[in-house]
């Protein structure tokens, strides 16, 4: 009877130790770091990062030229409007920081926005003498820089860019003077030409798809105003039919650009954030 009150005593004495000591134990493990102690990641963000891809579509380009001309002192005006659809097509580059859900960032692209158009009329001068003019306008290469903010849902992107836009655009007029035989003045040839790059603005909309972590389709509207092209031109025709005197020609020309596009692109994501430790 004895050895079993002692024996209960022995195991009472010892559940106690433990007892005592499994707090200590506790705080030990804790104290050497232990799965509390461990990295927290999140998802990784998929737009972070620089990019650099291309983009193919089409574009409706609209080029207005306006002609305030005078040839021999008077002075009427004729203008009209160009429209093309062509072919766009070129590539971009950028960089997006992605905080959340929320995505801004800037880009930068350059491609070809062809449009070209000519037009052949008779002008009005005022005399029995008869003005016909050769217009033809162009353009080709095109750059934007835009800066972009965007709303990401998983794999999805909508975004909104909107920045400067840039046009190399040229035109030609050429005048051709052709003397009824009631009117003393001589036939001539005046010809006219220009180019510039044009600056304006564009403004634009678009959604992404990631397909990987790295690579992205993307389908895009854009609107360019390339702003307006000027120039003003004087010259004249010395006479040789006896009269004495010449024929001149005043012409002060505007050249207005837009052009509205549709474009489906891919991007490569060439850096980025990856999974972050938020400890």
């Amino acid at each position: 009877m004895s050895s079993v009150r002692e024996s209960a005593r022995l195991a009472c004495v010892v559940g106690g130790v433990l007892l005592a000591a499994n707090p200590a134990l506790g705080a030990d493990l804790y104290s050497r770091g232990g799965l509390k102690d461990g990295p927290v990641y999140e998802a990784p963000a998929l737009w972070q990062g620089f990019y650099i891809g291309g983009h193919v579509g089409a574009g409706w380009s609209k080029a207005k030229l306006s002609d305030t001309y005078a040839y021999n002192r008077y002075d009427p005006h004729y203008g009209k409007s160009f429209e093309e659809t062509k072919f766009t097509g070129g590539g971009q580059i950028g960089y997006n920081v992605q905080r959340g859900n929320v995505v801004f960032g800037v880009e930068g692209e350059i491609g070809y926005l062809g449009f070209d158009g000519s037009q052949s009329a008779q002008l009005v001068t005022g005399n029995t003498d008869n003005l016909y003019a050769d217009y033809s306008v162009s353009g080709d290469l095109y750059g934007a820089v835009t800066g972009k903010v965007g709303y990401a849902a998983d794999r999805w992107l909508l975004y909104f860019k909107g920045g400067v836009a840039f046009l190399n655009a040229e035109f030609d007029s050429t005048y051709v003077a052709k003397s009824s035989s009631d009117w003393p003045f001589p036939n001539g040839t005046f010809y006219n030409g220009g180019s510039d790059t044009l600056v304006g603005w564009t403004i634009g909309a678009g959604i992404e798809y990631a397909l990987t972590q790295n690579w992205a389709l993307r389908g895009e509207y854009q609107y360019f105003d390339f702003g307006d092209l000027s120039d003003l031109y004087y010259s004249k025709n010395l006479m040789n039919n006896g009269y004495g005197g010449y024929t001149e020609l005043e012409s002060s020309k505007k050249l207005d650009v837009t052009a509205s596009t549709l474009r489906v692109g891919l991007s490569y994501r060439v850096s980025g954030s990856g999974y972050a430790d938020l400890k």
